[in-house]
């Protein structure tokens, strides 16, 4: 974070925790609302509609070290976008036709985009970005991602009851397309626009101590490792 924008650790953390809540509250926790009307609908029980969670977490598991070391190596912000997009192509595909195959489909997308949108990648960046203020800042939007269940169940059950279960599903693919992966994407052009305008201020003030500037070049060219690299 370039230091002399204190609001900037804020904005962060506001912008990747709309995208953790959209996220975990349109995969992980909707079979807690839907499950029964998907399951009708497939004609598979509530326990085999809830085995998607399971492959779903089973997957980010799986390819966490792998997306660790990528994430580590190339930075969180080009993968946050990323994992919105799969969370979203894969509730649209499952509105669209509703079938084993593309529930299979869908759970494996939100599966890939757990490690690089869902768990791993938004705290790697705060890391990353907040320097000292990491640990706080990390924990703070975890604090926020646990709302997930909270602001999704009343929301899917008021959709649930307004429009048909596949319209609900579109919903909450258009949340993660048009709301989530702006959201998540929208952070790299403010972090530029404020280092230019702190950076400009710095070299105005001429004085012994380095300007904010040369501070934030600093850190921006030794960035802290974020965890599982």
């Amino acid at each position: 974070m370039h230091p002399g924008a204190p609001w900037f650790g804020f904005a962060l953390i506001g912008i990747l925790s709309i995208g953790q809540i959209i996220g975990w509250g349109t995969t992980f926790y909707l079979p807690a609302v839907l499950g029964d009307e998907i399951g009708r609908e497939l004609g598979v029980t509530r326990d085999t509609v809830f085995l998607g969670v399971t492959l779903m977490v089973a997957i980010g598991a799986l390819l966490s070290p792998t997306c660790g070391r990528l994430v580590d190596r190339h930075g969180a912000s080009p993968f946050l976008p990323l994992g919105s997009l799969l969370i979203g192509v894969g509730l649209l595909q499952f509105a669209a036709l509703p079938t084993l195959a593309s529930a299979l489909l869908a759970t494996t997308l939100f599966g890939l985009a757990t490690p690089i949108s869902l768990s791993l990648a938004g705290v790697t960046l705060l890391a990353q970005r907040s320097g000292q203020d990491a640990r706080r800042n990390i924990a703070i939007m975890m604090l926020f991602t646990g709302l997930s269940a909270s602001v999704l169940w009343p929301i899917a059950r008021i959709l649930d009851a307004a429009i048909p279960r596949r319209k609900t599903v579109a919903v909450f693919a258009a949340a993660n397309l048009c709301l989530a992966m702006p959201c998540t994407s929208a952070w790299r052009s403010a972090f530029a626009r404020a280092s230019g305008r702190f950076s400009a201020r710095g070299r105005r003030r001429r004085t012994t101590r380095p300007t904010a500037g040369q501070i934030g070049a600093g850190v921006l060219g030794t960035a802290h490792r974020g965890p599982g690299g």
